[in-house]
């Protein structure tokens, strides 16, 4: 048995748990106007991250077809031709508008 197949699952599952826990929010996203559900707005801010659909199958254990279906689903309701375009519409939503002080 190779253990570095083992430990990628393992570090992603770490991750996503410390990402998940660590400034992440978890309300469910609105995009183009659409509320996604609470499982595509977990699917679009990891595409975001540029987690591939297998790093995202594993870190949310569920099948690979089933997170490309979620992101299709995410992609026609954001109205992104692309990943990229969901990557880019979290990032900007998650962003402070400008001039928005944080503190």
């Amino acid at each position: 048995m190779q253990i570095v197949p083992i430990l990628h699952v393992v570090f992603l599952r770490v991750m996503a748990h410390y990402e998940h826990n660590i400034g992440q929010d978890d309300m469910p996203l609105i995009l183009n106007g659409i509320q996604l559900t609470a499982r595509e707005s977990d699917i679009a801010r990891l595409v975001a991250r540029g987690k591939s659909n297998s790093d995202i199958a594993q870190l949310l254990n569920l099948s690979e077809s089933t997170v490309k279906k979620h992101v299709s689903k995410v992609l026609d309701k954001a109205g992104c031709a692309s990943r990229a375009g969901i990557a880019v519409t979290v990032e900007n939503m998650m962003r402070p508008a400008h001039g928005t002080k944080v503190l």
